[in-house]
């Protein structure tokens, strides 16, 4: 018997007020509505840095992850009936790339992770709208009922349908096996990976980026416990390791040595990275593209660190040079009064020796 396929349903590209078009009901404080981005004047953008992966940090890292995740949820922008993020048309993703760029000054080299963030996001929505209307009801008639007002009427009609059908159910059990597997959760709620490593990266004294392991037990730690055993475990067998070869402070065995421990990352991600880079760009016989940047970041610290010194060194030198002048003009002042001290004193010889030779003459 052939499965029943998620019917997709074209829909034209909405303005950003969509959602508030699809909000109806009792008055609540509701969903963030990101006024303070939606409201902005025309021309005037948020300013967002990255890192040298492209992930942003610093302090609207937070506001334009939460604004993209705005965006998702209208059902005009992006579509909820798809399957798959794979399956959305490129045509949707650059619209949301485009009104994301409208608000905030974001450098182009964040593209991969602002589709993938999109993506997690908008499979993330799907996820609850799962959770909180569709299993908590036994019948088909209370699940088409319980639609969330920011969800497009159509658009749910055919969600319901598809998590109904075989595929769909078998899909979510696949889902849930793999959620079950996942035994070393992380405690760092809302924050990215990339702003903790930046953190890190500030309380070292060279700023110096921080290992693998150090990034691993920095985010699932808690009042200085580990969250759960297998975390625990994870540390302390390779701490114990480290301890072995007698390399403890040296990063790079830190990250293989984290790396054996824990087993190859997954297609696409790396451990303790966030989303954005994937193995390719870390691991391989030549260097990658993202190993030689980091080393040119690394290098532009390191000329930074020089510059500050020398910056440093050049107002002591302009210090004792300075003081060295104040020294020779005090020197050249005491150097006139002794001068001026010897000259007196010879003149009272003189008036001395003129006044014999006067006496003598009388004589």
């Amino acid at each position: 018997m052939k499965t029943p396929v998620m019917p997709v349903v074209e829909l034209d590209h909405g303005d950003s007020s969509s959602i508030e078009h699809c909000t109806q009901g009792k008055k609540t404080r509701g969903p963030n509505r990101l006024l303070k981005v939606r409201k902005l004047p025309v021309g005037e953008k948020l300013k967002v840095d990255h890192n040298y992966l492209g992930q942003p940090i610093g302090e609207n890292a937070s506001t334009l992850s939460k604004y993209m995740g705005f965006l998702v949820r209208d059902g005009c922008l992006a579509p909820l009936t798809y399957k798959s993020w794979k399956q959305m048309p490129m045509s949707y993703k650059k619209d949301l790339q485009h009104r994301v760029k409208e608000k905030f000054d974001i450098d182009k080299s964040t593209k991969r992770w602002m589709l993938k963030t999109l993506g997690k996001q908008w499979r993330e929505w799907k996820c609850t709208l799962k959770r909180e209307h569709f299993d908590i009801h036994e019948t088909y008639e209370r699940q088409l009922e319980d639609c969330d007002s920011r969800v497009v009427p159509s658009q749910w009609v055919a969600l319901v349908e598809y998590w109904n059908s075989d595929e769909g159910k078998q899909l979510c059990k696949q889902n849930k096996n793999s959620r079950a597997k996942q035994k070393c959760p992380h405690t760092l709620g809302s924050k990215s990976l990339a702003r903790v490593r930046e953190e890190m990266m500030a309380e070292k004294e060279d700023e110096s980026e921080p290992s693998r392991l150090e990034v691993f037990m920095r985010t699932h730690m808690r009042s200085g416990q580990y969250v759960d055993e297998t975390s625990a475990r994870i540390a302390a067998e390779c701490m114990e390791r480290l301890a072995h070869l007698d390399r403890r402070g040296d990063d790079m065995a830190k990250d293989d040595t984290f790396a054996q421990v824990v087993g190859e990352d997954q297609p696409g991600h790396v451990r303790t990275y966030g989303l954005g880079p994937t193995p390719s760009d870390f691991f391989g016989l030549c260097p990658t593209k993202v190993e030689l940047i980091k080393r040119a970041t690394a290098a532009e610290k390191k000329i930074k660190n020089l510059e500050k010194k020398i910056e440093k060194l050049q107002k002591d030198n302009e210090q004792l040079a300075a003081e060295n002048r104040q020294l020779r003009a005090n020197l050249q002042g005491r150097s006139s009064r002794v001068c001026v001290h010897l000259s007196l004193r010879e003149c009272v010889f003189l008036i001395n020796d003129f006044f014999w030779l006067i006496l003598q003459v009388r004589h």
